[in-house]
């Protein structure tokens, strides 16, 4: 089965990777080759990395200083 993507310049959403929870899904900010280090992304097991991030609203952390 053929894995589906779209990229435009420095954003993209991607099927490829497989299963594999470290695969880079969706991101912004820097090409398709460069995706793991974007400076926005969402990895297949949900984990997001946002730098510069302004979140409001409840959080809920399981571990970690806020």
């Amino acid at each position: 089965r053929r894995q589906r993507q779209m990229c435009i310049r420095d954003r993209g959403i991607t099927g490829e990777g497989g299963n594999d929870n470290n695969s880079v899904r969706i991101w912004a900010g820097t090409t398709e080759e460069n995706r793991a280090n974007a400076p926005f992304l969402v990895r297949q097991d949900g984990r997001m990395v946002a730098n510069n991030a302004s979140i409001r609203g409840e959080i809920e952390a399981l571990s970690g200083i806020i």
